[in-house]
């Protein structure tokens, strides 16, 4: 299951993906979890969850690094796919021989 969240116009969104990411924002997302084999969050759980507003330059701050965490990961799992293709081609190809 997803839950799409869509922040406040003063929080940006690589900053509340961190909040949530981490220990504090773990253990509020997580007490509201019900199901005995899936665990479930629903939505009426999280829009309550208070996040800290933190100074705007900080926020920018934490957002940028966790966008270029993204484009980084994003890239590495391109380069992983093509490394992936040419190991089976060049395994193919030895195979033909």
């Amino acid at each position: 299951h997803l839950l799409r969240l869509i922040p406040k116009e003063n929080i940006l969104p690589g900053f509340l993906y961190a909040y949530l990411y981490s220990k504090y924002g773990q253990t509020l997302l997580k007490r509201g979890q019900y199901g005995s084999v899936v665990k479930e969050i629903d939505p009426r759980q999280v829009g309550p969850i208070p996040v800290p507003l933190f100074p705007k330059a900080t926020q920018q701050k934490i957002h940028e690094k966790i966008s270029k965490a993204n484009d980084m990961r994003e890239k590495a799992n391109e380069l992983e796919e093509e490394a992936i293709k040419l190991v089976e081609e060049t395994i193919s190809s030895l195979n033909k021989k």
